[in-house]
């Protein structure tokens, strides 16, 4: 069976994808820079939390919820996708990130809560 990629979708996702590299890895290295130094500088606090906040916001465009808003979503790369390729694309994620299925699903619903919660929305 021949799949079809959704050219559109892919070629939306993939300059998301390669923000949330970049912020993810802005944020790793203004963070180890700034814990080395001895200096307190709220500008440089508030940088380093916007490009965390902005990697996990990206993250979840293409890997977070998969409901009919998210016309992102890794999945939809896809027209019906059958499920067992969905199935070797979460093997392929697990192989490569380290995480077991529970991990995984741990980890997803983390980025997801600390978005809601704090990057792109505020509970109290």
């Amino acid at each position: 069976m021949e799949i079809e990629i959704n050219n559109d979708v892919f070629c939306t996702q993939w300059p998301i994808v390669v923000k949330f590299v970049q912020s993810y890895m802005y944020y790793k290295v203004l963070y180890n820079q700034y814990s080395k130094s001895e200096k307190a500088s709220e500008f440089w606090t508030r940088t380093i939390d916007a490009h965390l906040q902005m990697a996990v916001i990206e993250w979840c465009k293409v890997f977070g919820c998969h409901g009919d808003n998210n016309q992102l979503h890794w999945k939809k790369t896809v027209d019906d996708l059958p499920k067992e390729e969905i199935d070797n694309f979460r093997l392929m994620i697990y192989k490569y990130t380290g995480f077991s299925d529970d991990e995984w699903k741990r980890y997803n619903l983390d980025m997801r809560t600390f978005r809601d919660t704090y990057a792109a929305h505020f509970d109290i």
